[in-house]
């Protein structure tokens, strides 16, 4: 039963990363996911990067980060942490252009199809 409710969770968590990236919208994590969710914008706040692109956060940085922040985390919320990080950085890697900006309302998705 807990497994089915942390996947829901890890699925809402990627599904508020992607709208965040790729429709600009607000950041809208679900109420029990805030607390992974501001575990990962501090850890990609702090991301590396090469040749222009952020490298994934490592296993070991997020452990390292709930040591000196006093994070409570399991493996499955890593996990979860780390699934956030590969859906922003699928979504990062989709070119400004392709993105939709604002709001995705009936009259721009009208128009997106023809």
């Amino acid at each position: 039963m807990m497994d089915r409710a942390l996947d829901r969770l890890q699925a809402q968590l990627v599904a508020a990363i992607k709208a965040h990236v790729l429709r600009n919208a607000p950041p809208r994590p679900p109420v029990a996911g805030v607390h992974l969710w501001r575990c990962f914008v501090y850890l990609s706040a702090r991301r590396r990067v090469q040749d222009g692109r952020g490298l994934p956060i490592s296993p070991v940085e997020i452990e390292a980060a709930a040591r000196l922040k006093g994070w409570f985390l399991t493996a499955r919320h890593v996990e979860m942490i780390e699934a956030m990080d590969l859906a922003f950085l699928k979504a990062e890697a989709v070119p400004k252009e392709q993105r939709v900006q604002g709001p995705l309302t009936a009259a721009l998705f009208d128009r997106a199809l023809g």
